[in-house]
C-alpha cells in the first residue's frame, strides 16, 4: 500500500507552489530501530511524530483512536484546523486502489473535503 500512497502524494502535490497535503507518519513500531528503519525508506518531505518523548505517544495515541488504525498502513486525511478533532476522510486506501489513476484519486479525495469542508 505504501507505493500507490507515495504515488498519491506526489500527484496532489505535483504544484510545489500549492500542495495539497502534508504527511505526517504516526509510529506504530515497538522499537526504535524498526522506526528508524522505516523513516529511512520514506520521501524526506513528509513529517514523523518522534517515536517518544515530547507528548508524542499521547499524540499517536489519539490519531490512532480518532482514525480507528486496526491495521496498518491506515491513511486518514484529517484537517489541523479542527485541532485533529475530526477526520475528513477516514482511510482513502480504498479510493487510491479503485481509480485508475492517482490523478482520478487525488480529484476524488479532494471533492469528499470539499464537500466536508461545506
Amino acid at each position: 500500500m505504501l507505493q500507490p500512497f507515495q504515488d498519491f502524494v506526489r500527484e496532489a502535490n505535483k504544484d510545489k507552489d500549492a500542495p495539497k497535503f502534508q504527511v505526517v507518519v504516526i509510529n506504530c513500531d515497538k522499537n526504535e530501530d524498526q522506526y528508524k528503519e522505516h523513516l529511512e525508506k520514506l520521501p524526506s518531505d513528509w513529517y514523523a511524530i518522534p517515536f517518544e518523548g515530547s507528548g508524542s505517544e499521547e499524540a499517536a495515541a489519539k490519531l490512532e483512536d480518532l482514525a480507528s488504525a486496526v491495521n496498518i498502513p491506515k491513511v486518514s486525511v484529517l484537517y489541523p484546523s479542527h485541532n485533529l478533532e475530526e477526520l475528513a476522510i477516514k482511510d482513502i486506501k480504498r479510493i487510491i486502489l479503485k481509480n485508475s489513476s492517482q490523478e482520478a484519486s487525488v480529484k476524488e479525495v479532494m471533492e469528499k473535503i470539499d464537500v466536508f469542508k461545506s
